[in-house]
């Protein structure tokens, strides 16, 4: 959590949510009333109300004001809907609404869901705990909140491994592709329990085939740029600086050190044979 002037309230970050790699890892937490809801790629963001007449809006780790604000285009966009949808001067003061912006990392979306706010959490400022999804939604609909995307539930309750197996490989309701992952979610817990779990295609890491884990996977990389940039409102990342969050990323996901040659080495490789090219503009 960061302090900014003292016309600003304090930043409250979304927390980062634990990864599994495989099904049977979710096994022992699905016993439980859970939510699970598609993984939408893109910008995470908020929008505050402050003093009932001021919409702040934030990135992954700041508010966005004065230069900050032209960083990235995406924020720009984010914030020209924000500043422009009049009906968010009725959200309460008392929550912070979270989101994602689509469109603008690794997925591209179909045209008409591009560029749009949807809607992953509502924080309670008072309880410090995210209200119930369907609650929230109810919230802010009461408020007559308008211009927000919601996310389906796709399963509620108690679900199986077969289940969430079979969300994870069904197509992604947002463009003719793969899902980028399930996020599962139950609100009811003391600490409420968060977890996500990537389509193999866009996962941290992998299995290989001789036993063990690939923790190297271009979907880290790629994370990894995006992070670095969003969160150090940068538009360039030097590849040291790649190589540095990566190895940082897995310590702090997997509690495992990589050393920087090895790092350095597949970074080196991802990118000589193509398959960073989505972020190839943003390294130097």
């Amino acid at each position: 959590m960061i302090m900014m002037n003292p016309n600003l309230p304090e930043f409250i970050k979304y927390e980062e949510i634990p990864a599994f790699i495989e099904l049977g890892g979710l096994e022992s937490y699905l016993d439980r009333d859970l939510k699970v809801f598609e993984k939408i790629d893109g910008g995470n963001c908020q929008v505050r109300n402050i003093r009932g007449w001021n919409l702040v809006g934030g990135s992954r780790a700041n508010f966005l004001k004065g230069p900050k604000a032209h960083v990235h285009l995406w924020f720009e966009k984010f914030l020209k809907w924000m500043y422009s949808n009049h009906s968010l001067y009725n959200i309460p003061q008392e929550i912070v609404l979270f989101g994602e912006w689509s469109g603008n990392h690794s997925i591209v979306y179909e045209r008409k869901n591009i560029d749009k706010f949807f809607v992953i959490d509502v924080l309670d400022l008072e309880s410090r705990r995210f209200i119930d999804y369907g609650l929230a939604r109810e919230l802010l609909d009461a408020k007559k909140v308008q211009g927000l995307n919601f996310l389906d539930e796709l399963v509620s309750g108690k679900v199986d491994l077969q289940t969430v197996g079979r969300l994870l490989e069904e197509p992604s309701k947002y463009y003719s592709g793969n899902k980028e992952g399930l996020v599962i979610k139950d609100y009811r817990s003391d600490p409420q329990l968060f977890m996500k779990l990537y389509h193999p295609s866009a996962s941290e890491k992998v299995p290989i085939e001789t036993g063990g884990i690939d923790y190297l996977t271009p979907a880290r990389y790629v994370k990894a740029v995006f992070r670095i940039m969003e969160e150090r409102d940068i538009g360039k990342v030097r590849r040291e600086e790649i190589v540095c969050e990566v190895v940082k990323d897995v310590m702090a996901e997997e509690n495992i050190c990589v050393r920087d040659a090895v790092v350095r080495k597949r970074l080196s490789r991802f990118l000589e044979s193509g398959v960073l090219s989505s972020i190839n503009k943003n390294i130097y």
